[in-house]
């Protein structure tokens, strides 16, 4: 009977001094295996070819046995479906006009820097011998650009300085490399086009500038992530953003190397990137500058009716802009 008892008290003992133990700490957090993201090279992303070029990324994220994977999207609304999808984590160089559409539409991503803004570098073409002279001069013409892009939005804002509206034109909604094809052949009045099909147009002798962005819009390009991934992998965004940087400084410590980069990448004769580059600025911040020029494009994008005229602005941008992992 005593060995029962002592038994029994030595298993009531274990048992106390189990549940007295600090409980199981939790594994650490299991990283992805992969990140993937989009690439996107023209109409002058130099960054984006540096980091490429240099595989700035993969080693980045190799020291945790991460691969990088690039992925050639170039369209915006592909980038966001993706995202939408989980089949992309990073839209490395998404229109501001494609971010804030898909975020008043349902899709779950967060801008977390600026990639570029070049009000230069888009421009409102005509034909050489064009007996238009002014914006004014555009009120019932034949006038095209990709709609709702920030070509549109430039379009738009061009019109508006004249006292004009999308209404007051003839309005073709045409990929810019054929608007830009047919202002030179004289089959449009006008066109919307970026580089490098802007400058190509006015080189050729047969298309001039009537007006670029300068003082009209910035022609903002962000960096997106899917919400779920920054939630889940915080440190890795912000070592995304860091790596971002890094190709920045690049560019300008190395102008000469990177821009030769680009011409390669880009097919372009290296005095045409040379020309086309100080158009283009690719500071990360999340400035008062970059949240104005997105509540600017949200109002064009009500106005043309691409986006629910009831849409809260503000409320918008606070929930898609976070700013909190930039370096």
């Amino acid at each position: 009977m005593y060995k029962k008892i002592s038994v029994g008290v030595a298993l009531i003992m274990a048992m106390i001094l189990v549940g007295c133990q600090a409980p199981e700490q939790p594994s650490e957090q299991k990283l992805p295996q992969v990140i993937n993201a989009s690439y996107v090279s023209l109409p002058l992303n130099v960054p984006s070819i540096v980091a490429k070029r240099q595989q700035m990324f993969e080693q980045a994220f190799a020291q945790d046995g991460i691969d990088f994977k690039y992925h050639n999207l170039v369209a915006g609304p592909e980038q966001t479906e993706a995202l939408a999808a989980g089949s992309l984590d990073f839209a490395s160089v998404l229109g501001g006009t494609s971010a804030l559409l898909a975020r008043a539409q349902g899709v779950d991503l967060k801008v977390i820097a600026n990639y570029s803004m070049s009000p230069q570098g888009f421009g409102l073409i005509v034909p050489q011998n064009s007996s238009i002279q002014t914006l004014a001069d555009l009120k019932g013409k034949k006038v095209a650009t990709a709609k709702g892009t920030i070509a549109h939005q430039l379009l738009v804002a061009a019109l508006d300085k004249a006292g004009l509206t999308d209404k007051d034109v003839d309005f073709l909604h045409m990929s810019l490399p054929d608007a830009a094809a047919a202002v030179q052949s004289g089959q449009l009045d006008g066109a919307v086009v970026g580089e490098p099909l802007l400058s190509k147009a006015i080189a050729s002798g047969n298309a001039r500038l009537l007006t670029d962005g300068q003082g009209l819009i910035n022609a903002q390009i962000v960096v997106a992530v899917r919400s779920e991934f920054a939630a889940k992998y915080p440190e890795l965004v912000r070592r995304y953003l860091v790596t971002q940087q890094a190709a920045v400084d690049y560019v300008t410590e190395h102008q000469e190397q990177a821009l030769a980069m680009t011409a390669e990448e880009n097919n372009m004769d290296i005095e045409e990137v040379k020309a086309i580059f100080p158009k283009y600025d690719f500071s990360l911040d999340l400035d008062d500058k970059a949240i104005e020029e997105m509540k600017k494009t949200t109002e064009f994008l009500k106005e043309t009716g691409l986006m629910k005229a009831d849409v809260d602005t503000e409320k918008l941008i606070q929930d898609m802009v976070d700013t909190s992992f930039l370096p």
